[in-house]
């Protein structure tokens, strides 16, 4: 499953590392009606040029 967040997040531009931060954050008060809001391709964490 994780690596499915992970591929999901690359081919979105999202930082996996931040949106896996960002997302364990907020699980634990966020409503269980809008958890699919925190999927990879709904949050706005995009990838840093290095």
């Amino acid at each position: 499953m994780m690596y499915s967040f992970f591929a999901t997040c690359k081919a979105n531009e999202v930082n996996p590392y931040e949106w896996l931060k960002v997302t364990l954050d907020k699980i634990p008060d966020y409503p269980v009606n809008r958890l699919n809001e925190l999927l990879p391709t709904k949050i706005a964490i995009k990838e840093e040029s290095a």
